[in-house]
Parts: C-alpha cells; structure tokens; sequence
C-alpha cells in the first residue's frame, strides 16, 4: 500500500493592486483624463452638474479608483461600483 500524499501547504494570497488609478492620484492620471475628456463633451450646463457631483464622490469617497466602463465614469471602492456619472440627452 502506497502511503498517503502530504497535504497541500497553503499559499498566501497576494494582494493585487485593483485597476484605474485613485481619484486623489492627480489630473496626470489615465483614467482622470478620461474623466476629464466625458466632462468635456457634455454640453455646458450638464457639465457643472457632473463636476459638482464627480467633486462630492472625491470627497465622500476619497479611496476609490476612476475608470470608464460601458462609456461613462465609473467608480470603483474594493474592486465594488460605487456610483457612476452619466449625462443623457433628455435627462
């Protein structure tokens, strides 16, 4: 009879780095600038709107990272969607 196979050690988990950086990582940032270049297309008035609530997400929430998903500013704390920043046409 063949004696039994050790178990296994455990491996720690290595923590990775989520993607996008922080929103206080500065305007040098990628995923800032992509922020920056949606805020430019909206038109005037929808974008005052979007700054003042993109301000209120860094100071609420001043951990989180910025990326753009499905074409609009996403929020991301933990690797979870916080909020995002969208302006419509008729909205």
């Amino acid at each position: 009879m063949a004696a039994p196979k050790p178990a296994p050690k455990a491996v720690p988990r290595k923590t990775v780095a989520k993607a996008g950086p922080k929103i206080g990582a500065g305007k040098g940032s990628a995923a800032e600038r992509a922020v920056d270049d949606y805020l430019a297309e909206q038109p005037p008035d929808k974008r005052v709107l979007l700054e003042k609530l993109r301000a209120l997400v860094n100071d609420t929430v001043p951990d989180a990272t910025a990326s753009i998903k499905w074409g609009v500013p996403f929020y991301q704390r933990n690797g979870k969607n916080v909020c995002a920043l969208a302006a419509f046409k008729d909205h």
